[in-house]
């Protein structure tokens, strides 16, 4: 049975994100090539009939098929001319709107959400709740010294890949900076988060990149904090770093989650947290 990364999304939820990718259509429909030339058909009837109408109002039957045989083209012609010139131009717009919006949200290497996007977003959606996930690779600096900076690139794009595939379109992965990432869960449960976690870590521990015939493999320390509605955001990341903190002293490639600050003394680093922690496979330890 193939998992669906996107069942803790509720039905009124589904129901949403479907409007959503309908308006998306329809937004990419009206800034296509083929619905500008549609545009300019149209406008390009409408005037034609326009002109008519005058034509059959205000001039003598016995003019008519002079006339509108000098009316019809010209006004089709320049009509379509015009028309046509306009809707491309707004095509160039929205293109490079659309460019630089990208290049705005999305960060450049791993075409996951910037951090100032994450942040924006979350902030359109105050009355949501989840799970904020705190990502960061084991060991990075190892991996950048053993096989080079374009290799440890490599490997960022990589984790980031997996986030994106194990996550839905109303959850946020961002790259937050290095080689640390936050995913936001929309709707999500702690008891969900952590099985996200999980496929997450696993995934990354058995994938491989390949860095000039050499083969690199990392491992990914996870933190998590549930998110309720009226909760801010950075608090929710505060608790999760602290849950982060937790996996990696408690020996990395660990799945963490932050729960009630009493019930936990402090750790070595000094945060009061009480957590969770998924066991790890047998493979590789």
């Amino acid at each position: 049975m193939i998992h669906d990364p996107c069942t803790h999304i509720n039905q009124d939820s589904d129901e949403q994100g479907s409007l959503m990718e309908e308006l998306d259509v329809q937004i990419l429909q009206v800034t296509s090539k083929s619905e500008a030339t549609r545009l300019s058909v149209g406008l390009t009837l409408v005037m034609l009939t326009i002109v008519t109408v005058i034509y059959l109002l205000y001039f003598p039957p016995d003019a008519w098929p002079q006339t509108l045989m000098v009316a019809l083209p010209t006004t089709l012609i320049l009509t379509f001319s015009a028309t046509y010139l306009v809707t491309q131009q707004m095509l160039r717009v929205h293109a490079l709107n659309t460019e630089l919006q990208r290049l705005v949200s999305r960060d450049r290497l791993t075409d996951v959400a910037t951090r100032d996007f994450f942040f924006a977003r979350l902030a359109e959606r105050p009355g949501s709740f989840g799970v904020s996930l705190m990502v960061d690779i084991d060991k990075f600096k190892v991996v950048n010294d053993t096989y080079g900076h374009p290799a440890g690139d490599k490997v960022i794009a990589n984790v980031a890949r997996i986030l994106a595939q194990e996550v839905c379109a109303r959850d946020i992965v961002c790259r937050f900076g290095g080689e640390e990432f936050v995913i936001f869960l929309d709707n999500a449960t702690a008891t969900i988060a952590l099985e996200t976690s999980e496929r997450i870590r696993v995934r990354v521990e058995s994938s491989k990149v390949d860095s000039e015939g050499r083969s690199v493999t990392v491992t990914v320390s996870i933190g998590g904090s549930l998110r309720q509605a009226a909760a801010e955001i950075e608090t929710a990341i505060r608790q999760a770093d602290a849950a982060l903190y937790c996996a990696k002293h408690l020996g990395r490639n660990q799945v963490v989650m932050f729960s009630d600050l009493s019930e936990m003394p402090e750790t070595a680093a000094g945060h009061s947290t009480s957590i969770r922690s998924l066991p790890r496979t047998a493979a590789g330890h």
